[in-house]
């Protein structure tokens, strides 16, 4: 039977709206609670993740923490593929040690070598 949009109106004005609404609000609440559940930032494995959207939020991080554990895997960044996560590395490095060793993230791999050894030796000095 089809009731025209100001009949289905005057059946409802007749009810309470609560107990009619009540229950569509709960089922809403719940499928956005569902499907929210899935939406909170995957922060990956951090500092030693090879993906640059994990791995840059995760220096910058380890810089704010003055963590220098993570020293290493900063010195390993600098031999990365990807220029940011160089630029990141050398920058954390400065920030928590005030060194370079001549490190620029932009020079080929065979300029940057010599640099990158400095920084591996002086990590074997720290016991790191």
């Amino acid at each position: 039977m089809y009731l025209a949009p100001t009949k289905r109106l005057s059946i409802l004005a007749n009810r309470p709206i609560l107990p009619i609404i009540l229950p569509m609000l709960r089922r809403g609440l719940l499928i956005l609670a569902v499907l929210s559940g899935g939406c909170a930032r995957d922060r990956g494995r951090g500092i030693v993740d090879n993906d640059v959207t994990y791995k840059v939020p995760a220096i910058k991080e380890a810089v704010e923490n003055k963590d220098t554990t993570s020293l290493p895997e900063l010195v390993a960044g600098l031999r990365n593929e990807d220029p940011a996560v160089r630029f990141y590395s050398i920058g954390a490095l400065k920030r928590l040690t005030g060194e370079t060793f001549g490190y620029h993230y932009y020079d080929d791999p065979a300029v940057r070598k010599p640099a990158v050894q400095r920084w591996n030796q002086w990590l074997a000095e720290q016991g790191k």
